[in-house]
This record gives structure tokens, C-alpha cells and sequence, in this order.
């Protein structure tokens, strides 16, 4: 096997690594509340709840574990929880258009807006949606211009009482919702997902747990013959600095660490590792601007 094929074999099993973050906990409850609430009550408001929480923290991997557990005992043809992204464009038709995509719907983006929304709300109720995710919301308020009109078209879907909403944000989005109060003050509290901070001792605790959970992974996937012993507070303390307490970095850092140590043929991921992937990763992203591994090597 090349070492281009032991990267690429590495890389793909490491990606496949998914940890669990209480944040996905508190989203799985406020998405069963909101689904097992329209369900008993049909006809009535529908509700919706945000989950904020900055890019990277685990979210959408969050909503995705949920969807899949939910439809995994759903009759064929009815998906009770849908996912959609929002497109790039951010425009007017870039929600019902995802809508429909998700959904498997043939042509989602064929028609004007106003034909995209009565075919997204039929698609929803001929599917038996059960809960509506909207990932990527960002994405709709970053046009000013469009943000008002795109928070309307959710006033009036959320009017429609077809499903109830669940929104995947980042505080970049919070203006969409704060110009449209008739949308937000239907809304529940949102659930927040916290970059981990080393200071706090539940992050701490938190933290250790995942960065176990990443070197406990690539010795069970076979990437490495055994854990490298990562779980050592002086490591994870300086990987949650390097991190900025954020899951995808992270994962990332620890990622690059082991795509080194197996380019080079080794069986361990050491101190030397971690640094170089921070100043791979971190530093020329500049995310932080000190690499907190240099004084431990």
C-alpha cells in the first residue's frame, strides 16, 4: 500500500469518527418536545426552537444522528424529520427550493417562488413531515435586502401550521429573526452550544471526554495500533486553547496529527505531532496566533 493510500485510507475511517456533545443532547429533546407537541395537537400553532451555536461546535452532525434515529422506523415514503440545507445563494426561493431537495423531489428549484412554496408545503404534508430542520441559516441573512422577505416566508410557513420549525444558526443569524418578530416570538428559548472553555470544569471534563473519544476511535478503526495517550490534562488543555473550545477544530487538529504519524509510518501521535498540525491547521488559518504545544515540546 502507498503511503498516499494509507493517508487516504486513515483519513476516510477518521471522518467517520462522530462523538456525542450534550449540546445534540438538549437539541434531541427540544426536537422531540416540538415534534410529540404538534402531534398531539394538530392544527394548532406548530412552535419552532433555534439552535445557536458557532460554526464548527457539532450541530448539524447533531440534527443529522437525530433525523436518522427518527426515520429509521418510519413506513416507507413518510419521513417524519427532514433536514434541509439552504443553498448558497441565499435568496428568496433558496428555502422552499432546499425544502424540496431534501425531500427528494424531482426539479426543487423549477418555478417561481411563489410555485416553490405551495410545492414544498404539499411535498411536507404528502411526506408526513413531522419537524422541519433549516441548517445553514446564516446563509439567509447575510442579504440585508433579502432578510426581511426570507423571515416572512417562515412567518408564513410557521402561520401555515403544516410542521413545526427547527432553525441551526450561528449569531450571525440572529438578526433575521430579531427583524421578524412575529416569527421570533413564536419561538422557544433556543439551545446554545458553548465553545468549551478550559476554565470551567464541566467543559473540562467535556473535553477530556472527546479528546479520549478521538484516540480511543482510531485504535478501534485500526489507523493506529493502540491510543496515544492523549486524554493527559496537559494535552488537552492545550488542544482546547489551540481549539478555541470548538468540536471541528478539534477533531481537525487531532486529524492532521494522525495523517502525519502515518505518512512517516509510525504508531503513536506525539507531543511533536500535535504542534506541528496546530501550525498547520490554527496557526496558518489564523484562528490563534500562538501555539500553546511549543512550550511542552
Amino acid at each position: 500500500m502507498t503511503s498516499a493510500e494509507r493517508v487516504g485510507r486513515a483519513k476516510g475511517l477518521f471522518k467517520t469518527i462522530r462523538l456525542h456533545h450534550p449540546g445534540q443532547a438538549d437539541f434531541d429533546t427540544a426536537a422531540d418536545e416540538l415534534r410529540l407537541s404538534a402531534l398531539a395537537s394538530p392544527g394548532e400553532d406548530m412552535g419552532g426552537v433555534q439552535v445557536m451555536a458557532p460554526i464548527g461546535s457539532g450541530k448539524t452532525v447533531g440534527a443529522e444522528l437525530y433525523a436518522a434515529r427518527i426515520n429509521a422506523d418510519a413506513e416507507d415514503g413518510v419521513t417524519p424529520v427532514v433536514l434541509a440545507t439552504l443553498d448558497t445563494s441565499g435568496t428568496g426561493k433558496s428555502i422552499p427550493s432546499s425544502i424540496l431537495r431534501a425531500l427528494g423531489e424531482l426539479r426543487p428549484d423549477r418555478g417561481d417562488e411563489a410555485l416553490l412554496w405551495i410545492r414544498a408545503k404539499r411535498a411536507l404534508h404528502e411526506h408526513g413531515v413531522q419537524l422541519l430542520i433549516l441548517d445553514e441559516m446564516d446563509r439567509a441573512a447575510r442579504r440585508p435586502s433579502l432578510a426581511n422577505h426570507i423571515g416572512g416566508s417562515l412567518r408564513d410557513l410557521a402561520d401555515a401550521r403544516i410542521v413545526p420549525l427547527a432553525f441551526l444558526c450561528t449569531p450571525k443569524s440572529i438578526t433575521l429573526f430579531r427583524n421578524c418578530g412575529d416569527l421570533d416570538e413564536r419561538l422557544d428559548p433556543p439551545v446554545e452550544i458553548h465553545p468549551m472553555d478550559w476554565l470551567i470544569e464541566d467543559d473540562r471534563v467535556l473535553m477530556t471526554s472527546l479528546v479520549e473519544g478521538f484516540d480511543r476511535g482510531i485504535a478501534e478503526l485500526g489507523i493506529l495500533p493502540a491510543p496515544s495517550g492523549l486524554a493527559d490534562p496537559v494535552i488537552v488543555e492545550a488542544l482546547t486553547i489551540a481549539s478555541g473550545g470548538i468540536l471541528r477544530r478539534l477533531k481537525m487538529i487531532i486529524g492532521t496529527a494522525m495523517m502525519n504519524v502515518v505518512r512517516r509510518g509510525d504508531a503513536v501521535i506525539r507531543l511533536e505531532d500535535l504542534s506541528v498540525a496546530v501550525d498547520e491547521y490554527c496557526i496558518a488559518k489564523s484562528f490563534i496566533s500562538e501555539n500553546p504545544f511549543e512550550r511542552l515540546v
